[in-house]
C-alpha cells in the first residue's frame, strides 16, 4: 500500500529537505486572504466522478508546461502525463510534460537548471527540492501579481502570515502546499521487534526511552542495527524536538544540521547558533552515546545502500523529524518488507514554524506561459481527479476502490508495492492534501487529528517572517563547508567531545557565523517592529 506519511526516506531532505529566506524590514502583506485559524477545505467536485469538461483543443495547439517533481516509482510516467492531459488541456489550455527525478539527485539537477537559464515551468519544492537555495538561483518567478490573478480559490485559503511565511525579499515565489502542517520530531520503528520484545513503546516520552529496545535489538538480532543512518540521515540535532524553529534550514550541514534557530516562546525572538545552547549540547551528547552503544552503524553508507539495508530488515527503525498523523501502511509496504511500522510522536506538541512556507508549485524566471503555470497549481489543488491522478495512477490499472464511501483504495490484484508502475510517495508535492484518497482505514478521520493538532500547537514567535540571506550569502558558503567537516559531532562519530566543539566553534566565526546572526537577528527586529502590538 502506498504511504501516507511524507516519504522523506531516500534522500536530501533537509534538508532535510528545504527552505526560505526572508525579508528584511517590513513584510509586504498579501491582498486580503481571510483569516483562518485552520485552513478552509477546498471547493471541489465529488472525489468519486470525473469533473464535467468542455471538448478539448487539440493538443498540438496547445502550449506544453514542463513540471519537475521527485518520484519513488516512474515507470509509467508517459501513461500518467497522457491521462494528466486529458484533463488539463480542456481545464487551462495547456497540457504538461512531466519530468521526474530521484530523491538523492533532484536538488542539484535542479540547482544546475535553474542556475542555467534552462526553460522550465513548474517545480515543487520541498524536502528534496528546498525552497531558499532554488529562489536564491534567480530562477523563479516571483507569485504575487500571478497567484491572485490565476489561482484566486488558492490565494484565498490561507492566513496572511502563512503566505508570508513563503515570502523572500518580500516576494513570493512559492504557491504553498496544504499537507497539515503537524509534525513531530520521534521514531518510526518496526513492530514486530517491538511486539518481540513487549517494549513499552506507547509510553515513550523522549528519544533515551528507547534504549531497551535497542539494547535487545544488539543482543538477540544478528545483523540487525537499532537505527538506520547513510551519508544523508544520522545526524542528532532536531530542532522542533528541542523547541526551535531553524528559521533558515540551509545553514548548516543538511539534515539535522541547522546551525541558527529562535526558541519557541522567546518573546525577544533572539536569533542563537544554536551550539552555544544547552540543547545543542544534550543532542550531541546523546549522539556520542548512542553511536559509542553501537545503536548507530559505525560506516557512513551512500543513502541508496542503506535503502536496500532497509528492505531487507536490516535496521530496526529510524528517528525522523517530522512524524505526522498519517498511517505509514504504506510506507511499510513499500519500504520495510510489509512490516507495520510503529509512528512514535516524541516532540510532544506541534510546532508552527517558518517551515510551512517552503514546499509547494513554484514557477520558473524562464517559463513563456507563467500564467498558465499557476492555472495547473489552481486546478490541482481544488480538482481531486487531477490530485489523486498524481498520488495515486489511474483507477483500475494502479489502484482500485476499496471503499468508495470513505475512499480508501488499494493496489489492484496481482501488484504489490514492489511491482508498482506509479507509486511517487509523495504526497506533499501536489497541493491540498485533504483531498487524498486514503489507503488506510486508520486514517478516515484524520483530518480531525491535524486540525486539533494545529488549533494545540506552540507558533514560532517568527512565523511568517523569512529571511533575506542575499546580504550574507558568501558567509552561509563558507559556513556550510565548515558545518560539513563537523557532522561527525551531529552523528556521535567525533572522538574528544568538548575539544571539537570547541574547534567548530572557532571555524564557525573564521567562517562568519556572527555576520550571519547579526544580519538575521536585524531582519528580525525590523519585521517584528511592523507587527500589531498586544
Amino acid at each position: 500500500m502506498l504511504n501516507q506519511t511524507k516519504l522523506m526516506s531516500a534522500v536530501i531532505c533537509i534538508g532535510t529537505t528545504m527552505m526560505v529566506s526572508a525579508c528584511a524590514g517590513a513584510p509586504v502583506a498579501p491582498t486580503a486572504p481571510p483569516a483562518a485559524t485552520v485552513a478552509p477545505a477546498p471547493k471541489a467536485a465529488d472525489p468519486t466522478k470525473a469533473p464535467d469538461v468542455a471538448k478539448p483543443a487539440p493538443a498540438a495547439d496547445v502550449p506544453e508546461l514542463t513540471y519537475h517533481f521527485v518520484a519513488f516509482k516512474d515507470k509509467d510516467v508517459a501513461i500518467i502525463e497522457e491521462a494528466v492531459n486529458k484533463i488539463l488541456i480542456p481545464k487551462i489550455g495547456a497540457k504538461l510534460k512531466l519530468k521526474t527525478y530521484g530523491f538523492s539527485d533532484a536538488a542539484q539537477k535542479i540547482a544546475l537548471m535553474l542556475q542555467s537559464g534552462e526553460t522550465c515551468d513548474l517545480i515543487s519544492v520541498g524536502g528534496f527540492i528546498p525552497y531558499l537555495p532554488s529562489v536564491a538561483t534567480g530562477g523563479l518567478a516571483a507569485l504575487d501579481d500571478l497567484l491572485p490573478k490565476n489561482a484566486p480559490n488558492l490565494w484565498a485559503r490561507y492566513k496572511p502570515e502563512w503566505w508570508n511565511a513563503a515570502r523572500v525579499n518580500g516576494k513570493i515565489y512559492n504557491a504553498l502546499n496544504y499537507t497539515g502542517w503537524t509534525s513531530y520530531a520521534g521514531f518510526w520503528a518496526r513492530s514486530d521487534l517491538i511486539e518481540k520484545y513487549k517494549f513499552d513503546w506507547k509510553n515513550t516520552k523522549k528519544w533515551e526511552d528507547w534504549e531497551p529496545l535497542f539494547d535487545n535489538i544488539l543482543k538477540n538480532e544478528n545483523g540487525v542495527t537499532p537505527l538506520l543512518s547513510s551519508d544523508v540521515w544520522g545526524q542528532f540535532w532536531f530542532p522542533t524536538y528541542y523547541g526551535y524553529d531553524p528559521v533558515d534550514d540551509s545553514i548548516g550541514s543538511g539534515r539535522g544540521g541547522a546551525l541558527v534557530g529562535v526558541k519557541v516562546g522567546d518573546p525577544n525572538r533572539t536569533v542563537k547558533l544554536v551550539l552555544d545552547t544547552p540543547e545543542y549540547r544534550q543532542a550531541i551528547d546523546l549522539a556520542r552515546t548512542w553511536y559509542s552503544k553501537g545503536y548507530v552503524a559505525k560506516d557512513v553508507v551512500p543513502d541508496n545502500d542503506m535503502i536496500a539495508k532497509r528492505g531487507a530488515l536490516k535496521y530496526g527503525g529510524f528517528m525522523f523529524p517530522g512524524t505526522g498523523d498519517f498511517s505509514t501502511k504504506s510506507m511499510a509496504d513499500a519500504e520495510w518488507k510489509a512490516v507495520p511500522i510503529f509512528t512514535q510522536h516524541l516532540q510532544q506538541k506541534n510546532m508552527l514554524t517558518t517551515g510551512i512556507g517552503r514546499t509547494g508549485f513554484t514557477v520558473c524566471a524562464t517559463s513563456k506561459n507563467q500564467d498558465k503555470a499557476v492555472k495547473f497549481i489552481e486546478e490541482i489543488n481544488q480538482n481531486p481527479e487531477l490530485y489523486n491522478l498524481f498520488n495515486f495512477g489511474i483507477e483500475g490499472k494502479h489502484w482500485v476502490w476499496k471503499d468508495k464511501a470513505t475512499k480508501i483504495i488499494d493496489l489492484p490484484a496481482g501488484v504489490t508495492a514492489d511491482s508498482a508502475a506509479w507509486l511517487p510517495n509523495t504526497y506533499w508535492q501536489f497541493g491540498d492534501r485533504r483531498q487524498l484518497y486514503l489507503t488506510d482505514p486508520t486514517d478516515v478521520g484524520v483530518w480531525d487529528r491535524i486540525d486539533k493538532g494545529i488549533a494545540d500547537g506552540d507558533v514560532s514567535p517568527v512565523m511568517g517572517f523569512t529571511f533575506n540571506r542575499k546580504p550574507v550569502e558568501k558567509e552561509i558558503a563558507q559556513v556550510n563547508t565548515v558545518a560539513k567537516e563537523f557532522e561527525g559531532l551531529n552523528r556521535g562519530s567525533a572522538d574528544n567531545v568538548d575539544a571539537k566543539l570547541t574547534e567548530y566553534k572557532s571555524k564557525l566565526k573564521e567562517a562568519g557565523v556572527d555576520k550571519i546572526i547579526a544580519e538575521m537577528q536585524k531582519q528580525v527586529n525590523d519585521w517584528s517592529a511592523t507587527l500589531p502590538k498586544k
